[in-house]
C-alpha cells in the first residue's frame, strides 16, 4: 500500500489515488444495503473478473461481497479471494465499507482484504459517519441520531439501540 509508514496527508492520498494503476476505485461493500445509497455507480456481485472496472473512467464501483451475512471465517475467506482478485488489476487505494451502526467482522475482513491484496502494512482509516442516515461520532462515542423534535435531532448512543441488540453482531 502506498502509506505504510506515515500517517498521510490529504494531498498524499489524492496522489495515490491519482497514481494508482487503476483509475476507477474498488469499493468492497459488506452488505446490500450500503449498494442502495449510492446511483450512478456499477455494483458487481462476483469478482471473478475486476480488468474492465478496474480500467473503467467511472470514479468508483462497487463489489457486494455481503458479507455480514456469512460467519467470520467465510468472510475472512472471501475477503482474501476479493483481494487477490483486485490485486491483478494494482490498485493502490480500495474502500471497504461496513455497517453505519459498527457491526461487522472488522477488523478481520480488513485485514484479508489487505493480505489478498498483499498488502503488509496498510493503513486503515476508520471513519464512523453516515449523515445522510444519521450516524455521527462525537468526543469518541457514536450516535444514531433520530427524528427531528423542535429543529434538533436527539442523538443515542449506537450501543443503546436496537443496533447493539442485534443476534449476530451484537455491541456495547
Amino acid at each position: 500500500p502506498p502509506f505504510s509508514d506515515a500517517v498521510p496527508t490529504a494531498e498524499a492520498l489524492r496522489a495515490a489515488l491519482a497514481a494508482q494503476a487503476s483509475p476507477s476505485l474498488p469499493v468492497v461493500d459488506d452488505d446490500p444495503t450500503g449498494t442502495q445509497t449510492v446511483h450512478g455507480v456499477a455494483v458487481r456481485a462476483d469478482w471473478a473478473d475486476l480488468s474492465g472496472e478496474l480500467r473503467s473512467d467511472k470514479s468508483c464501483f462497487y463489489l457486494l461481497a455481503n458479507t455480514r451475512a456469512l460467519d467470520e471465517a467465510a468472510a475472512v475467506a472471501r475477503n482474501r479471494e476479493i483481494g487477490r482478485e483486485l490485486r491483478r488489476g494494482g490498485p493502490r487505494l480500495v474502500v471497504s465499507r461496513s455497517d453505519s451502526t459498527l457491526r461487522g467482522h472488522f477488523p478481520a475482513e480488513v485485514d484479508a482484504l489487505a493480505d489478498g491484496l498483499g498488502w503488509r502494512r496498510p493503513l486503515v482509516l476508520v471513519a464512523p459517519q453516515f449523515f445522510g442516515g444519521g450516524r455521527v461520532t462525537a468526543d469518541g462515542v457514536h450516535y444514531v441520531l433520530g427524528a427531528p423534535v423542535d429543529g434538533d435531532r436527539p442523538a443515542t448512543p449506537a450501543g443503546e439501540t436496537e443496533f447493539a441488540r442485534d443476534r449476530a453482531f451484537g455491541y456495547r
